[in-house]
């Protein structure tokens, strides 16, 4: 029999979707039916894969929408199973994962009137008030199947919105009589619920943005989950190197730049200290950010002109959250990107100042940075054991019998003592590399030109 169940098993395969990571309960017997009839009838639907754990089942279709893009269906025991679904449910909704989320509802009759009507107590003790209320704060859509003949409509456009930006989690519930109920048969194009095209910039943002970019000292980028897009990767690369223009990862949740680049400047998580490369930035572009930076404890200066694009800029989610930008966008981090770099090839700017900005960015403590050979290994670690001239006798141990507290005293000084052993390495080390730089430079000029080549190692600070 063609029941909801069926149609809704048959929505999600002709919406792409390729597993269900199922957790199920009394409330399912029409769904087990219904994937039993298909297997036996060679009808496809989404493979099932049983999870004993809720939060398991959404932590792996978390991260198979992380690798494809594409949303999988998680099926849990209502309110019970819903609850169960735990931090997982956060991790979707602030990861942006695109998930369908579907539960049961107890039966809403006892007295035997509708096929799936109660007939155990749990279905009493499982009967909430408000049962999508538990993840409404965290899913991007919600509703409840009431009947067959609107199913397909309701899985699509919970797909469709699941799959624009931003991008979400989204739960839809349906009791045990309505899954039971026979339906009747649509024949939908799922193409007509397709995801909202990306957003772009206006021609004049995309050209105000670019003109500040290009006229900045210190131009800087500031991201977060930029990285969920190749594209806006590659744009983003592109954008840097032209310009001369660092990147400040802030609590990174993607590979949103190479690390390996010198305009990378690092990554920031909630240190309460003043970042010197957010400080000395006098253009701030903020793209895919949640948290750019900690305003009680660091921020742009005052002077800086900071432009926010995100795909989420009124973080509607969040109930306190602002940045002093100048302008804000809505648009596709990809396609502004590309935009901004359309506008910077046919616009005139300073290349020397770009080299300037480089080199200055390229340099990190003073040190510029060169990816060290494996030849040089043997080498660096000789000239690292010559520079180890510090020798600090070993605190004498506490004796037996005396207070434990002494022992921490200890165990903190000789973890004090490590920190100022390493930062006289560091120091004696960066004044060695400035004088090797300043030979090699001397001997180029005597040569008659000029030497930049960066030195053998870099330190952090």
């Amino acid at each position: 029999m063609y029941t909801t169940s069926t149609a809704f098993l048959e929505a999600l395969h002709e919406a792409g979707v390729s597993f269900i990571f199922a957790n199920f309960g009394s409330d399912h017997p029409a769904l087990v039916e219904a994937i039993a009839e298909a297997r036996a009838k060679g009808r496809p639907i989404p493979s099932v894969v049983t999870s004993p754990n809720e939060m398991v089942a959404l932590c792996a279709a978390h991260g198979y929408a992380q690798l494809t893009g594409e949303p999988q269906a998680v099926i849990v025991h209502v309110d019970c199973g819903t609850q169960a679904l735990a931090g997982a449910v956060h991790n979707v909704d602030k990861n942006r994962a695109p998930v369908l989320i579907f539960a049961g509802l107890s039966p809403f009759t006892q007295d035997g009137a509708l096929t799936g009507s109660r007939n155990e107590f749990i279905h009493w003790l499982q009967d909430a008030h408000d049962q999508r209320g538990i993840v409404r704060g965290y899913t991007r859509y919600d509703n409840e199947i009431r009947s067959g003949a609107h199913v397909k409509q309701l899985v699509f456009r919970a797909l469709q919105i699941a799959r624009s930006d931003p991008k979400g989690p989204v739960y839809l519930t349906g009791a045990r009589e309505v899954m039971e109920e026979k339906a009747p048969q649509a024949d939908l194009d799922p193409a007509r619920w397709r995801p909202l095209a990306p957003a772009a910039l206006a021609d004049e943002d995309a050209t105000l943005i670019a003109r500040t970019l290009a006229k900045a000292k210190n131009p800087l980028i500031v991201t977060t989950y930029l990285g969920r897009k190749r594209e806006a990767v590659e744009e983003l690369v592109k954008l840097c190197r032209r310009l001369g223009a660092g990147v400040l990862e802030s609590v990174p949740s993607h590979v949103n730049y190479p690390a390996t680049d010198p305009l990378h400047r690092g990554s920031q998580w909630s240190e309460p200290v003043q970042n010197p490369v957010l400080a000395e930035a006098d253009a701030v572009l903020v793209v895919d950010c949640d948290v750019p930076w900690i305003p009680k404890f660091n921020r742009p200066s005052e002077n800086a002109a900071v432009f926010h694009i995100d795909v989420d800029p009124l973080k509607s989610q969040m109930p306190l959250w602002y940045i002093d930008a100048m302008r804000s966008f809505r648009a596709d981090a990809a396609t502004a990107l590309g935009q901004i770099n359309g506008k910077l090839d046919g616009m005139k700017f300073s290349q020397a100042a770009v080299k300037t900005r480089a080199r200055r960015y390229a340099a990190y403590q003073g040190i510029h940075v060169r990816p060290v050979q494996v030849e040089q290994g043997a080498a660096l670690v000789h000239q690292l054991r010559d520079l180890l001239d510090v020798h600090l006798e070993e605190p004498q141990r506490v004796r037996q019998g005396e207070h434990e507290g002494r022992d921490v005293r200890s165990q903190r000084l000789r973890q004090c003592r490590d920190v100022h052993v390493a930062a006289a390495v560091r120091r004696r080390l960066r004044h060695r590399i400035a004088g090797h730089r300043r030979r090699r430079r001397v001997r180029a000029v005597r040569r008659g030109r000029d030497h930049h080549s960066p030195p053998l190692l870099a330190l952090a600070p």
